[in-house]
């Protein structure tokens, strides 16, 4: 009997392909909210205490939100919604105030993609520390729609992952086979992602050769489900909830549903261990998965 856990998981799937990338159908607006003078104050002082103090790190506003999500014919259509600071902050301040930290890139979407190579390994990075979460991440590549390339004609939402493809993973549109877009998921404090599903005509050892803009350290694991989930499980605290959204469509499209289960089983369970757990305690854990994945790359730079 299947199992539903949908309700017990970090992340939740708004449409599910696959989907062509190239014929995504994007209605763009813009919204600008009016304040009143109240509205405003509140608004100026977590911009002061939040963000001004990092103006090279917060200048890319404005940001885009998937604010609606349909399927069409078997088309994917994706309503996107650009927002500037003030009215970022407004609609955001009332879903997300943790201790006093506000995260800029709340509710800001984007794009995520799974990658196979040609010697059938998947395509893995780990992230030098941000802002947000100092430390390491391990991560899919990705990143945030840029609303100029979203008011162009033409496949915008692929021309998005085309370019985060280049600049994380240094592979080019004419090195992908059989791409796809396997979906829409949206973390639990609202933040959705277009997941890609693609294949490479290059073997491991030359994408992580390819050069990158950025300062992810780029790893490859088998694609093997049993193997590919027990990675999953050993590096949970340093995967972001819209990661574990990604991967679980990967499962769900590239394994079976035997393998679905399994995996949202064991996030469930894991996460709901972890709540029970001190701050001490789960940042001794989460160090340590630090130092295992560092490992694990640095290991797996060696083999290349």
């Amino acid at each position: 009997m299947s199992l539903d856990l949908r309700h017990e998981l970090p992340f939740r799937i708004r449409a599910e392909g696959p989907f062509d990338p190239k014929k995504i159908l994007v209605d763009y607006r813009s919204l600008r909210l009016p304040l009143n003078e109240k509205d405003k104050s509140e608004v100026d002082a977590i911009w002061s205490q939040h963000f001004e103090p990092y103006p090279d790190r917060y200048k890319n506003f404005p940001k885009v939100n998937i604010n609606k999500v349909e399927v069409r014919d078997g088309l994917l259509n994706l309503g996107l919604l650009d927002t500037d600071y003030k009215t970022h902050i407004s609609l955001r301040r009332k879903y997300r105030q943790e201790g006093g930290h506000f995260r800029q890139y709340d509710a800001a979407s984007g794009i995520e993609a799974v990658v196979v190579t040609a010697d059938n390994r998947i395509l893995l990075s780990q992230r030098a520390e941000d802002i947000d979460d100092p430390g390491w991440m391990a991560v899919i590549s990705g990143g945030f729609f840029e609303p100029d390339e979203l008011k162009t004609a033409g496949p915008s939402v692929y021309n998005c992952f085309l370019r985060e493809l280049e600049e994380e993973a240094g592979i080019e549109e004419r090195d992908l086979v059989d791409c796809v877009v396997a979906g829409v998921i949206q973390e639990k404090m609202g933040s959705s992602t277009v997941v890609f599903i693609t294949g490479t005509s290059l073997e491991a050892e030359e994408v992580l050769r390819r050069k990158t803009d950025g300062e992810n350290h780029k790893f490859t694991v088998k694609n093997n489900p049993a193997e590919f989930i027990d990675i999953v499980k050993s590096n949970l605290l340093i995967l972001s909830d819209t990661n574990l959204g990604t991967l679980d469509l990967f499962i769900k499209q590239r394994f079976d549903q035997e393998y679905a289960q399994i995996y949202e089983s064991l996030i469930s369970d894991r996460l709901s261990e972890y709540k029970g757990l001190g701050v001490d305690r789960l940042e001794e854990l989460r160090s340590r998965q630090v130092r295992n994945l560092t490992a694990l790359v640095e290991s797996n730079s060696d083999n290349s």
